[in-house]
């Protein structure tokens, strides 16, 4: 079952950088289909995009064997939407996941795991 799942929206974001410190990412409207672009280009390469059930601080390219590990699916493409955020629309990328777990399933539909890391190489 494919389910639509939001990777990120535009705005500007704070995350934890390598030594704990906070950093910014401006997501605009070019990069996010930059991301787009690049996400589906790596699955017509054949490159599977796992989706980890946690965000993972030492993120990295993983292994074929790290990406079984706490792995609730894969990506199976990715869209860009226009969402409204406050009356004005906005850029947002989604990806469509393959999640076998029902309790997972949930999870992303009622919101419960909200937001995800895009990797893009």
């Amino acid at each position: 079952m494919l389910i639509p799942k939001e990777v990120i929206r535009e705005g500007t974001h704070a995350y934890r950088g390598k030594n704990g410190d906070v950093q910014f990412l401006t997501a605009t409207p070019e990069l996010i289909k930059y991301w787009h672009d690049t996400g589906n280009q790596m699955r017509a390469y054949g490159l599977p995009v796992p989706v980890p059930l946690e965000h993972d601080e030492t993120a990295h390219p993983m292994t074929p064997a790290e990406r079984l590990l706490n792995n609730a699916g894969h990506v199976h493409n990715y869209e860009i939407r226009q969402i409204d955020e406050g009356g004005k629309k906005i850029s947002a990328l989604f990806s469509n996941v393959e999640i076998k777990d029902a309790r997972v399933q949930e999870k992303i539909k009622d919101g419960t795991i909200n937001w995800t890391s895009p990797w893009f190489t």
